[in-house]
């Protein structure tokens, strides 16, 4: 009997994949024995092989069958070997703005196979959402996103094959954003910190202006902050600011607006008063710029300033016991405060005369005593004598804190002056060098001669002493 060739298999394959072949030869009777030839110069003797095709093309198989009694019989068919999918490679990728509204096209090149759809994603990862699109090419307007594009390519039966991805960067509108920080500043040393928020996109320039409405100069700063010094006039900032393709914006207007600086100016009426002195004097303030806001007092003149409440530009004052120092503050508007000169009311303590130490007697002629000026206090103008505790004086032109006095013949009676600033002066306690006669030996009469054995009582007698 004669046998009945036939196989089946897959008709079409990707290059690469294998293809199996099944034999669905029969016979009535007996055996067949199978003979291959793969059209691409293989054979294979079993009865149900595999083949891999190494290159693309259309293959004629062909089964050969023989039966037991030597009987042939053949079948063949066609094998279509595609080439691999190639997604191939985007071109189109670009930045926009979001307010650009022009239609743009991302164009596909190098692919192998056919387009079967576009697809897009926000992510370039996942998400891809499918664009009904088999043409090469596509077209887009208005996005408001960053947007990822690539087309979905197959060949033939062979496994889809994405190309590359082309991104659309969208940059949000630029915004100039709001300048924070607009103050009033005293002209002169001065500054103000403006900054920059609320805004999209990169900083390009500050500027600034006399006049709101301009001309603009650049201060070539791109930060976030800027910082005006010194400035003698009201000033206007703006910064403009660019985000990424889009055209560029102006923030609002920072405003620094400069006044006149505090003067503290200049007191006049400083003096030196004595701690007796119970009048009322007035310290008086000049070429101020602002208003007096009070006056201070201070022992130090350096520290612990003490408020009085007083906002006028004339000061009375009275009963000072010590050295006090006074200023006014001045404030302009939103400037600093300012201190005035300070005026200084020193005060002089009272004069102490004192006590002399060194009182003494002394013999009439040479003699010498020190006597020492102690518990004095302020200057020594002058130290004076008498020869009476009540004068009158005689000055001795002598302003040390000790004298000597030698070679005295009469009692004599010592005072020092003593004056301490613009106080009185005052006189020190009395001291007193007392003069006594020098000592005179006298005449002793009486002189005699006598023998040795005469045991009578004789007298002697002295006269003319002194002591």
């Amino acid at each position: 009997p004669m046998p009945t060739a036939g196989f089946d298999a897959i008709t079409e394959v990707c290059l690469g994949d294998a293809v199996d072949f099944t034999s669905s030869s029969t016979v009535v009777s007996g055996g067949l024995t199978p003979s291959w030839d793969f059209g691409d110069g293989n054979i294979s003797s079993s009865t149900n092989p595999s083949h891999t095709y190494a290159t693309i093309g259309f293959y004629t198989v062909q089964l050969s069958v023989e039966s037991d009694f030597g009987c042939e019989d053949t079948y063949s068919s066609q094998v279509r070997v595609y080439p691999a999918s190639v997604g191939g490679s985007v071109s189109g990728a670009t930045t926009r703005c979001e307010d650009d509204d022009a239609v743009y096209t991302l164009s596909l090149s190098g692919q192998t196979g056919d387009v079967v759809r576009w697809e897009r994603s926000l992510t370039g990862v996942d998400q891809w959402v499918s664009i009904n699109n088999t043409s090469t090419t596509l077209d887009y307007s208005d996005l408001q996103e960053n947007t990822y594009f690539r087309a979905v390519v197959q060949s033939g039966v062979c496994d889809e094959a994405p190309s590359s991805s082309a991104l659309i960067t969208i940059d949000p509108v630029s915004e100039g954003g709001i300048i924070d920080g607009s103050a009033e500043v005293c002209s002169g040393t001065n500054s103000t910190t403006l900054e920059l928020s609320g805004y999209t996109g990169t900083i390009i320039d500050w500027e600034y202006s006399s006049s709101a409405s301009g001309p603009w100069t650049s201060l070539a700063t791109a930060a976030t902050t800027y910082t005006a010094i010194d400035l003698i006039a009201t000033t206007y900032y703006r910064a403009e600011v660019k985000n990424g393709v889009c055209g560029s914006d102006y923030s609002e207007l920072g405003i620094v607006t400069v006044i006149p600086e505090t003067v503290g100016g200049t007191l006049s009426g400083s003096t030196t008063r004595c701690a007796d002195d119970d009048a009322t004097y007035t310290l008086s303030l000049s070429g101020e710029t602002g208003d007096v806001v009070r006056w201070e007092r201070s022992l130090t003149g350096s520290d612990q300033w003490i408020s009085i409440n007083n906002t006028t530009t004339t000061l009375d004052y009275s009963d000072l016991q010590e050295t006090t120092y006074f200023r006014a503050i001045v404030q302009n508007g939103v400037c600093e405060e300012e201190v005035s000169s300070t005026a200084t009311i020193q005060i002089d303590e009272l004069s102490e005369g004192g006590e002399i130490s060194g009182s003494t007697e002394v013999c009439s002629g040479t003699n010498s005593t020190d006597l020492e000026l102690s518990g004095y206090f302020g200057t020594i103008l002058d130290w004076e004598y008498a020869t009476s505790s009540s004068g009158p004086w005689t000055s001795l032109s002598h302003s040390a804190s000790s004298y000597t006095a030698t070679d005295l013949t009469t009692t004599t009676y010592y005072r020092a002056e003593v004056q301490n600033g613009v106080c009185s002066s005052d006189y020190s306690s009395i001291a007193t060098v007392t003069v006594i006669p020098q000592t005179v030996g006298g005449s002793v009469s009486g002189s005699v001669t006598r023998c040795a054995d005469d045991d009578a009582t004789y007298t002697m007698t002295l006269s003319g002493h002194t002591g």
